[in-house]
């Protein structure tokens, strides 16, 4: 993955703002899974695909794989 340096985003122009609780998608079953805040959200390419750096809420930890954004939505 290449991330053009300064392109980071709150998100609050794709629905999600940084610190926001949300839900992540299995990509084995489709579910959808809490517990989770979006941390930093990164523009990926000049196509503006973002992917999402997340924080688990259960202990703070960052996960070190960042997701597509189409794999993220805000918590229902």
């Amino acid at each position: 993955m290449t991330l053009i340096e300064d392109q980071h985003d709150t998100g609050s122009d794709l629905g999600l703002r940084v610190g926001a609780l949300v839900e992540v998608q299995n990509r084995f079953d489709g579910t959808w899974s809490g517990g989770f805040a979006l941390e930093e959200l990164v523009i990926e390419d000049l196509e503006h695909s973002a992917v999402c750096r997340l924080r688990r809420v259960s202990d703070g930890a960052v996960l070190p794989v960042a997701l597509p954004r189409s794999r993220v939505r805000p918590r229902r």
